[in-house]
Protein backbone atom coordinates (compact mmCIF):
# COMPACT_ATOMS: atom_id res chain seq x y z
CA UNK A 1 0.00 0.00 0.00
CA UNK A 2 1.11 3.59 -0.62
CA UNK A 3 0.33 6.00 2.17
CA UNK A 4 1.51 9.63 2.43
CA UNK A 5 3.77 10.78 5.22
CA UNK A 6 4.64 14.13 6.71
CA UNK A 7 7.39 16.30 5.24
CA UNK A 8 9.67 15.70 8.22
CA UNK A 9 9.20 11.96 7.98
CA UNK A 10 9.86 12.14 4.27
CA UNK A 11 13.15 13.97 4.83
CA UNK A 12 14.27 11.48 7.47
CA UNK A 13 13.31 8.59 5.20
CA UNK A 14 15.22 10.04 2.26
CA UNK A 15 18.41 10.45 4.29
CA UNK A 16 18.05 6.92 5.60
CA UNK A 17 17.53 5.46 2.13
CA UNK A 18 20.53 7.23 0.62
CA UNK A 19 22.83 6.34 3.50
CA UNK A 20 21.74 2.69 3.58
CA UNK A 21 23.14 2.01 0.13
CA UNK A 22 22.27 0.86 -3.37
CA UNK A 23 19.87 -1.92 -2.36
CA UNK A 24 17.48 0.47 -0.61
CA UNK A 25 17.71 2.90 -3.51
CA UNK A 26 16.83 0.17 -6.01
CA UNK A 27 13.90 -0.87 -3.82
CA UNK A 28 12.56 2.68 -3.88
CA UNK A 29 12.90 2.71 -7.67
CA UNK A 30 10.87 -0.47 -7.94
CA UNK A 31 8.25 0.93 -5.54
CA UNK A 32 7.94 4.04 -7.71
CA UNK A 33 7.43 1.90 -10.81
CA UNK A 34 4.60 -0.04 -9.13
CA UNK A 35 3.05 3.17 -7.81
CA UNK A 36 3.06 4.74 -11.29
CA UNK A 37 1.28 1.65 -12.62
CA UNK A 38 -1.30 1.83 -9.82
CA UNK A 39 -2.26 5.40 -10.77
CA UNK A 40 -3.86 4.14 -13.98
CA UNK A 41 -6.85 2.84 -11.99
CA UNK A 42 -7.29 5.94 -9.79
CA UNK A 43 -10.01 8.56 -10.16
CA UNK A 44 -8.45 11.30 -12.32
CA UNK A 45 -10.73 14.05 -10.97
CA UNK A 46 -8.93 14.24 -7.62
CA UNK A 47 -5.22 14.41 -6.79
CA UNK A 48 -3.86 10.98 -5.81
CA UNK A 49 -2.42 10.06 -2.46
CA UNK A 50 1.34 10.44 -2.73
CA UNK A 51 3.67 8.17 -0.70
CA UNK A 52 6.83 9.55 0.88
CA UNK A 53 8.88 7.46 -1.57
CA UNK A 54 8.03 9.91 -4.37
CA UNK A 55 9.87 12.77 -2.68
CA UNK A 56 12.64 10.39 -1.62
CA UNK A 57 13.02 9.20 -5.19
CA UNK A 58 13.21 12.77 -6.51
CA UNK A 59 15.91 13.63 -3.97
CA UNK A 60 17.88 10.50 -4.86
CA UNK A 61 18.00 11.55 -8.52
CA UNK A 62 18.93 15.12 -7.59
CA UNK A 63 21.69 13.90 -5.29
CA UNK A 64 23.19 11.80 -8.10
CA UNK A 65 23.25 14.82 -10.41
CA UNK A 66 24.68 17.13 -7.74
CA UNK A 67 27.32 14.52 -6.84
CA UNK A 68 28.43 14.36 -10.45
CA UNK A 69 28.76 18.12 -10.76
CA UNK A 70 30.71 18.28 -7.49
CA UNK A 71 33.24 15.79 -8.90
CA UNK A 72 33.39 17.06 -12.48
CA UNK A 73 37.16 17.01 -12.74
CA UNK A 74 39.26 15.11 -15.27
CA UNK A 75 38.96 11.76 -13.46
CA UNK A 76 35.18 12.00 -13.44
CA UNK A 77 35.14 12.90 -17.13
CA UNK A 78 37.19 9.80 -17.94
CA UNK A 79 34.89 7.64 -15.85
CA UNK A 80 31.63 8.61 -17.52
CA UNK A 81 32.67 7.47 -20.99
CA UNK A 82 31.79 3.88 -20.08
CA UNK A 83 28.37 2.60 -19.06
CA UNK A 84 28.86 1.71 -15.40
CA UNK A 85 26.34 -0.02 -13.17
CA UNK A 86 25.66 3.31 -11.47
CA UNK A 87 25.05 4.97 -14.85
CA UNK A 88 22.64 2.22 -15.86
CA UNK A 89 20.68 2.60 -12.63
CA UNK A 90 20.55 6.39 -12.96
CA UNK A 91 19.18 6.25 -16.52
CA UNK A 92 16.61 3.64 -15.49
CA UNK A 93 15.60 5.80 -12.52
CA UNK A 94 15.14 8.83 -14.79
CA UNK A 95 12.92 6.79 -17.11
CA UNK A 96 10.78 5.77 -14.13
CA UNK A 97 10.57 9.38 -12.97
CA UNK A 98 9.38 10.28 -16.47
CA UNK A 99 6.73 7.56 -16.27
CA UNK A 100 5.59 8.86 -12.89
CA UNK A 101 5.45 12.47 -14.11
CA UNK A 102 3.34 11.44 -17.09
CA UNK A 103 0.98 9.59 -14.74
CA UNK A 104 0.66 12.67 -12.47
CA UNK A 105 -0.11 14.86 -15.51
CA UNK A 106 -3.47 13.08 -15.90
CA UNK A 107 -4.57 14.45 -12.53
CA UNK A 108 -5.32 18.06 -11.51
CA UNK A 109 -2.16 20.22 -11.11
CA UNK A 110 -0.41 19.64 -7.81
CA UNK A 111 2.75 20.47 -5.92
CA UNK A 112 3.92 16.89 -6.45
CA UNK A 113 3.59 17.20 -10.23
CA UNK A 114 5.55 20.46 -10.17
CA UNK A 115 8.25 18.83 -8.08
CA UNK A 116 8.69 15.72 -10.25
CA UNK A 117 8.56 17.83 -13.43
CA UNK A 118 11.33 20.08 -12.09
CA UNK A 119 13.57 17.14 -11.22
CA UNK A 120 12.87 15.53 -14.60
CA UNK A 121 13.90 18.73 -16.41
CA UNK A 122 17.07 18.84 -14.34
CA UNK A 123 17.82 15.21 -15.22
CA UNK A 124 17.19 15.86 -18.92
CA UNK A 125 19.57 18.84 -18.89
CA UNK A 126 22.20 16.61 -17.30
CA UNK A 127 21.69 13.80 -19.86
CA UNK A 128 21.83 16.32 -22.70
CA UNK A 129 25.20 17.54 -21.43
CA UNK A 130 26.40 13.95 -21.11
CA UNK A 131 25.33 13.21 -24.69
CA UNK A 132 27.17 16.30 -25.94
CA UNK A 133 30.34 15.33 -24.11
CA UNK A 134 30.28 11.77 -25.47
CA UNK A 135 29.59 12.91 -29.03
CA UNK A 136 32.37 15.50 -29.00
CA UNK A 137 34.88 13.02 -27.60
CA UNK A 138 35.20 11.34 -30.98
CA UNK A 139 38.56 9.72 -31.82
CA UNK A 140 38.57 9.47 -35.60
CA UNK A 141 41.42 7.84 -37.56
CA UNK A 142 44.04 10.12 -39.14
CA UNK A 143 43.21 11.90 -42.36
CA UNK A 144 44.16 10.05 -45.56
CA UNK A 145 47.66 10.74 -46.86
CA UNK A 146 46.20 11.57 -50.26
CA UNK A 147 45.03 15.00 -49.09
CA UNK A 148 48.26 15.88 -47.30
CA UNK A 149 50.22 18.41 -49.39
CA UNK A 150 53.51 16.94 -48.07
CA UNK A 151 52.76 13.60 -49.72
CA UNK A 152 51.77 14.81 -53.18
CA UNK A 153 53.35 11.87 -55.02
CA UNK A 154 51.62 9.37 -52.78
CA UNK A 155 48.45 11.39 -53.30
CA UNK A 156 48.64 10.86 -57.09
CA UNK A 157 49.18 7.13 -56.68
CA UNK A 158 46.25 6.70 -54.31
CA UNK A 159 43.96 8.86 -56.42
CA UNK A 160 44.64 6.62 -59.40
CA UNK A 161 43.62 3.60 -57.35
CA UNK A 162 40.78 5.03 -55.27
CA UNK A 163 39.02 7.87 -57.07
CA UNK A 164 36.82 5.55 -59.15
CA UNK A 165 33.48 4.40 -57.77
CA UNK A 166 33.39 1.51 -60.25
CA UNK A 167 31.49 -1.71 -59.65
CA UNK A 168 34.83 -3.52 -59.65
CA UNK A 169 35.90 -1.63 -56.52
CA UNK A 170 32.52 -2.26 -54.91
CA UNK A 171 32.61 -5.99 -55.66
CA UNK A 172 36.13 -6.24 -54.23
CA UNK A 173 35.08 -4.37 -51.09
CA UNK A 174 31.98 -6.53 -50.65
CA UNK A 175 34.06 -9.69 -51.11
CA UNK A 176 36.51 -8.50 -48.46
CA UNK A 177 33.71 -7.81 -45.98
CA UNK A 178 32.12 -11.20 -46.61
CA UNK A 179 35.45 -12.97 -46.16
CA UNK A 180 36.15 -11.08 -42.94
CA UNK A 181 32.72 -11.96 -41.61
CA UNK A 182 33.12 -15.66 -42.44
CA UNK A 183 36.53 -15.74 -40.78
CA UNK A 184 35.29 -13.92 -37.68
CA UNK A 185 37.47 -10.90 -38.43
CA UNK A 186 35.05 -8.21 -37.30
CA UNK A 187 35.08 -5.74 -34.45
CA UNK A 188 31.54 -6.04 -33.11
CA UNK A 189 30.16 -2.94 -34.81
CA UNK A 190 33.07 -0.56 -34.35
CA UNK A 191 33.12 0.01 -38.15
CA UNK A 192 29.50 1.15 -37.94
CA UNK A 193 30.44 3.95 -35.50
CA UNK A 194 34.08 4.91 -36.20
CA UNK A 195 35.51 7.22 -33.58
CA UNK A 196 33.46 5.77 -30.72
CA UNK A 197 34.05 2.71 -28.57
CA UNK A 198 31.25 0.11 -28.19
CA UNK A 199 30.85 1.19 -24.55
CA UNK A 200 30.36 4.81 -25.60
CA UNK A 201 27.83 3.85 -28.28
CA UNK A 202 25.89 1.80 -25.72
CA UNK A 203 25.78 4.71 -23.30
CA UNK A 204 24.70 7.20 -25.96
CA UNK A 205 21.95 4.81 -27.03
CA UNK A 206 20.64 4.51 -23.49
CA UNK A 207 20.72 8.29 -22.97
CA UNK A 208 18.90 8.90 -26.26
CA UNK A 209 16.24 6.32 -25.34
CA UNK A 210 15.69 7.99 -21.96
CA UNK A 211 15.40 11.47 -23.47
CA UNK A 212 13.03 10.38 -26.24
CA UNK A 213 10.78 8.39 -23.88
CA UNK A 214 10.56 11.47 -21.62
CA UNK A 215 9.38 13.65 -24.51
CA UNK A 216 12.74 15.33 -25.14
CA UNK A 217 13.27 13.96 -28.65
CA UNK A 218 13.76 17.45 -30.12
CA UNK A 219 16.50 18.30 -27.60
CA UNK A 220 18.17 14.93 -28.22
CA UNK A 221 18.17 15.47 -32.00
CA UNK A 222 19.47 19.02 -31.61
CA UNK A 223 22.45 18.10 -29.46
CA UNK A 224 23.28 15.23 -31.84
CA UNK A 225 23.07 17.31 -35.02
CA UNK A 226 25.01 20.27 -33.58
CA UNK A 227 27.80 18.07 -32.19
CA UNK A 228 28.12 15.99 -35.34
CA UNK A 229 28.13 19.11 -37.52
CA UNK A 230 30.95 20.51 -35.41
CA UNK A 231 32.98 17.30 -35.77
CA UNK A 232 32.31 17.24 -39.52
CA UNK A 233 33.57 20.82 -39.93
CA UNK A 234 36.65 20.03 -37.85
CA UNK A 235 37.44 17.09 -40.11
CA UNK A 236 37.04 19.18 -43.26
CA UNK A 237 39.45 21.70 -41.78
CA UNK A 238 41.99 18.94 -41.04
CA UNK A 239 41.60 17.70 -44.60
CA UNK A 240 42.36 21.27 -45.78
CA UNK A 241 39.11 21.40 -47.67
CA UNK A 242 38.34 24.81 -49.16
CA UNK A 243 34.79 25.71 -50.08
CA UNK A 244 34.57 27.07 -53.60
CA UNK A 245 31.66 28.91 -55.16
CA UNK A 246 30.66 28.72 -58.82
CA UNK A 247 32.67 31.83 -59.75
CA UNK A 248 35.82 30.31 -58.25
CA UNK A 249 35.32 27.12 -60.24
CA UNK A 250 34.74 28.98 -63.52
CA UNK A 251 37.96 30.98 -63.08
CA UNK A 252 40.11 27.88 -62.49
CA UNK A 253 42.16 26.29 -65.24
CA UNK A 254 41.24 22.73 -66.19
CA UNK A 255 44.46 21.33 -64.69
CA UNK A 256 43.79 23.04 -61.36
CA UNK A 257 40.16 21.99 -61.45
CA UNK A 258 41.07 18.37 -62.20
CA UNK A 259 43.40 18.31 -59.21
CA UNK A 260 40.68 19.75 -56.98
CA UNK A 261 38.12 17.23 -58.25
CA UNK A 262 40.45 14.38 -57.33
CA UNK A 263 40.89 15.88 -53.87
CA UNK A 264 37.14 16.27 -53.49
CA UNK A 265 36.54 12.63 -54.42
CA UNK A 266 39.08 11.46 -51.86
CA UNK A 267 37.60 13.68 -49.16
CA UNK A 268 34.05 12.51 -49.97
CA UNK A 269 35.07 8.86 -49.69
CA UNK A 270 36.88 9.52 -46.41
CA UNK A 271 33.91 11.41 -44.93
CA UNK A 272 31.31 8.92 -46.17
CA UNK A 273 33.14 6.09 -44.41
CA UNK A 274 33.83 7.85 -41.13
CA UNK A 275 31.36 10.68 -40.61
CA UNK A 276 28.00 9.59 -42.00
Amino acid sequence: SFSPHSGAASGECTSSIISNGQEDVEQVSEDINRYADSLADDDKSNPPEVPHTVEAFSKIIESRIDNYYSHSGESARKRVKKMTEEDAFFIEAVMRLSKLTNAFSEFPPSETLNRTSFVLQKAMAFLEEEMRFLLEDSKLPPSPDSVNPNTHHHHQQRIAKNSSFSSKDKDSSDHHRQSSSMNGDHNDGEDDFPGYSPDTVTKMNRIASAMISAGYEKECCQVYSISRRSIFNQQLKKLEYDKLNMDDVLRMSWESLETEIKRWLTIVKHCSKLLF
